[in-house]
């Protein structure tokens, strides 16, 4: 009666948790990149720090593992109530780095390419035979996401992509991130994600750093969504 009933909460019927609502804007983030390359400590820390500094929730009490799933599961989500008039959220897909071995049909099972309003591709220059590994996952990458959000190979992909390098306690500060990547034998998975999106930032950080990671993903939303940005910000 006379409005009251969008005043209501849902919730599952399953776990009482809340239904987050079509009121609550979503914004989409795929987490892309080889095995141990730092992407769930990336999200995790990301997260954390929104939740420790911009009142970010836990709307469905997710428990998030600090190792990345070996399948296709669920987002983990953020409820950011400071972004525009009825809030938003967070839904970070956090993909398996084995699914950028090679085996396309099993990255296929990804739903949200296509649909994602930014592609984030970790990457960790120290590990072992790392600028080969990460060029097989750029590669095997772009052509499945090609795939399943059916558009052409020929085209380039419009959905931003940023590169994190995420060992700078290790590799130090890097002014230059597309350079220090390219003198180390990453040229041609630069080259590669370059030719394939449209929008290509660089980037590091210390994934394990909640205040360096929600940096990053400030500069990263900072031209898809301010109001996110300024969310990660606060951190």
């Amino acid at each position: 009666r006379n409005g009251e009933r969008a005043l209501l909460k849902a919730y599952c019927p399953e776990c009482d948790a809340p239904i987050l609502t079509k009121e609550a804007h979503p914004y989409v983030i795929t987490l892309a990149g080889p095995v141990g390359s730092g992407k769930t400590t990336l999200a995790l820390s990301a997260i954390s720090a929104l939740e420790r500094h911009a009142r970010a929730t836990n709307p469905y009490a997710q428990q998030r593992s600090t190792s990345t799933p070996n399948a296709f599961s669920p987002p983990y989500i953020a409820g950011l109530p400071g972004c525009g008039r009825n809030g938003g959220y967070l839904a970070f897909f956090d993909i398996s780095g084995r699914y950028f071995e090679g085996s396309q049909s099993v990255v296929g099972e990804q739903p949200q390419y296509g649909s994602e309003d930014v592609i984030v591709f970790v990457v960790d220059p120290t590990a072992r035979d790392s600028a080969l590994i990460a060029e097989t996952a750029v590669n095997d990458f772009w052509q499945t996401h090609h795939a399943v959000s059916q558009t052409s190979l020929s085209s380039v992909i419009r959905t931003p992509l940023h590169v994190v390098v995420t060992r700078r306690d290790v590799v130090g500060g890097q002014a230059d991130v597309r350079g220090y990547l390219e003198r180390n034998g990453f040229a041609h998975a630069v080259s590669s994600l370059e030719s394939s999106f449209k929008d290509v930032g660089y980037h590091i950080c210390d994934a394990r750093d909640e205040h360096e990671a929600a940096a990053v993903l400030a500069e990263v939303f900072r031209s898809v969504e301010p109001s996110v940005s300024s969310e990660f910000g606060k951190a």
